[in-house]
């Protein structure tokens, strides 16, 4: 099941990947976490749909994922997890706006103080020091 999510990943189908890799995790779920590999397995499953959901821009679902992944994880995924919560994160951080754009205020009302100086769009909303 794991293999079919990598696959349809690999062939940019994302939003197939995910069913797949959703199935895996279920499947995993349902295994005693007693057993090391069933641990590994599922931490690489739950990276593997953090990976995916992050390109569907699932980005809080993708964080979970990796959070739980980390759990499970026996330091062999410890890099990998690493890197793509970071993208995450940066991912997260730099999503356009409901208009596709980026604001370039110092504190956007539209937007709030944590996401000031990144909408792009000084012309249709204004920015706290305007207000």
């Amino acid at each position: 099941v794991g293999n079919m999510g990598m696959l349809m990943f690999d062939r940019g189908s994302h939003d197939e990947s995910l069913k797949w890799f959703n199935r895996s995790v279920d499947r995993l779920r349902e295994v005693s976490m007693e057993d090391a590999e069933s641990r590994r397995f599922l931490a690489r499953m739950l990276a593997l749909r953090a990976r995916t959901q992050r390109m569907l821009k699932q980005f809080d679902a993708a964080a979970a994922d990796l959070d739980e992944a980390a759990r499970f994880d026996d330091g062999s995924l410890g890099g990998e997890i690493r890197e793509e919560k970071q993208a995450v994160a940066a991912e997260k951080q730099s999503r356009p706006d409901a208009f596709g754009a980026r604001c370039a205020h110092d504190a956007c009302l539209f937007h709030g103080p944590a996401r000031a100086g990144k909408c792009g769009k000084a012309d249709t909303h204004r920015s706290a020091r305007a207000a």
